[in-house]
């Protein structure tokens, strides 16, 4: 008899997350992906002060107002 295998199932989950997503899930995500490597390459990423702009807009925008910690 073979001894048991030590492998961690970890991976598992992941798998199944990633295999219920729609085509049109995964087309958007490379999209966006395929977008922000053509900016980083032709050097248009967003600054520090740009970056904390940008995040705070999106804060406000998807979860109402932002306490200040």
């Amino acid at each position: 008899m073979g001894k048991p295998s030590s492998k961690s199932d970890s991976t598992e989950g992941s798998l199944d997350a990633e295999e219920s997503w729609t085509e049109t899930e995964r087309q958007a995500l490379d999209e966006t992906i395929d977008r922000v490597l053509a900016q980083v390459a032709a050097g248009q990423t967003p600054g520090p002060d740009d970056a904390r702009r940008i995040l705070s807009t999106m804060r406000a925008t998807h979860s109402g107002p932002v306490s200040a910690h």
